[in-house]
């Protein structure tokens, strides 16, 4: 009987696990303000006198103040490079920021200063890195070092999300392993 209470246990902690996840899912499926924003944006490029009126309707306060990419109205200030202080903050102490990617944001090149993981929970993506297209789908993952020019396109209702992890983050939990010879310690030491 304290066999098949323990199964039993397990067996409920696993489909609480299931529930937390599917639940997470059905959150991130959620559009955010910035969301709808950009479908909005992305059914107004399809046609040239949509988005003449989308552009000229735009409050650009509220773009500044979410921080949104509109290549067509502000092309020299669209994030070239992306600095910490933009995900992390200028006072935060926090080393890994983590965020579902925009749904429908324009495509855009950028570098950064720290890395960068993309995981596709569901669905698919386009990553265009080194001018090579890479389709991303359910389950991949991509690690990228700092100082590499890409974008991310996700014009679909996909989930992905970003991590994003400091350089110096990387240095610390990593410093044992940035000795050894293999793959991974080659990739952070070369990107270090």
């Amino acid at each position: 009987s304290d066999i098949l209470w323990v199964i039993t246990k397990i067996n409920r902690q696993r489909t609480d696990a299931q529930v937390n996840a599917q639940m997470l899912v059905d959150y991130l499926k959620q559009y955010n303000e910035e969301e709808l924003f950009y479908i909005n944006y992305y059914r107004a490029r399809k046609d040239p006198e949509h988005l003449k009126r989308f552009l000229g309707r735009l409050d650009m306060d509220y773009v500044n103040k979410h921080k949104l990419i509109i290549p067509e109205r502000l092309p020299e200030k669209i994030p070239r490079l992306m600095m910490d202080s933009r995900y992390f903050g200028r006072e935060s102490s926090a080393s890994v920021y983590l965020c579902k990617h925009n749904r429908y944001t324009p495509f855009f090149f950028h570098t950064h200063i720290f890395f960068e993981v993309i995981y596709v929970l569901e669905g698919r993506c386009t990553h265009i890195l080194l001018n090579e297209k890479y389709e991303l789908k359910t389950g991949d993952l991509c690690i990228l070092s700092p100082s590499l020019s890409h974008g991310l396109e996700v014009n679909n209702d996909s989930i992905v999300i970003n991590i994003l992890i400091r350089r110096g983050t990387i240095e610390d939990i990593f410093f044992n392993t940035l000795r050894d010879q293999n793959i991974i310690s080659d990739f952070m030491r070369n990107s270090i």
